[in-house]
């Protein structure tokens, strides 16, 4: 097996790490809670990716592996996503739902680190190319720059299939997430190196 490659993403190869991010995240437990139907997810995870991963992308932050069978979105430190970039996402949730899901999405905010960080904003690959080593590529590649800079590193993991990788680099979970009937999302602080 080849060794992954991970490199930086263009603004202009946006919509490919964009459609990554798509086939990786359509399993993802709260992504499909608040917008469980095939239309609600294609049309909210777009919004979504494209919304919040702006920053990043005007940033340098945002890296693909193997040619964008997998790809990741961090904000640097102080860094953060328009509050008007998610305007439209309310017309893809699921009404009977959506209570919870704003709710939790509120409460993952209310527990980033205080002291500056680097926030894994999405982290996914492919789910043809999962088990390959992809995404323990993606996450080796950024946390050596962010360690090299001597910052905090955060994540919130809503897949408890990906928690072992994040607590393989050294993330530890600092709560635990539960609205309702909505799926448990762990925030999770790497400490600076």
């Amino acid at each position: 097996m080849s060794v992954p490659q991970v490199r930086q993403v263009s603004v202009e190869e946006k919509e490919k790490l964009v459609d990554s991010l798509m086939l990786a995240f359509s399993i993802d437990p709260l992504s499909r809670y608040g917008m469980p139907s095939p239309s609600q997810y294609l049309g909210g995870m777009r919004l979504v990716f494209s919304g919040l991963g702006e920053p990043a992308f005007r940033h340098g932050s945002v890296y693909t592996v193997d040619d964008f069978a997998g790809g990741a979105i961090w904000l640097p430190p102080g860094v953060k996503a328009p509050e008007d970039s998610l305007e439209e996402m309310p017309a893809f949730i699921e009404p009977s739902r959506a209570e919870n899901f704003v709710n939790t999405l509120e409460a993952m905010d209310s527990h980033h680190p205080e002291e500056p960080h680097w926030y894994l904003n999405f982290i996914g690959v492919d789910v043809s190319r999962q088990g390959e080593g992809l995404g323990a590529a993606l996450m080796k590649h950024v946390l050596s720059i962010i360690d090299a800079a001597g910052c905090v590193a955060y994540l919130e993991s809503s897949n408890p299939k990906n928690m072992s990788l994040y607590e393989r680099f050294g993330f530890e979970t600092t709560a635990r997430i539960q609205i309702g009937d909505c799926p448990v999302v762990h925030p999770m602080v790497r400490a600076a190196r």
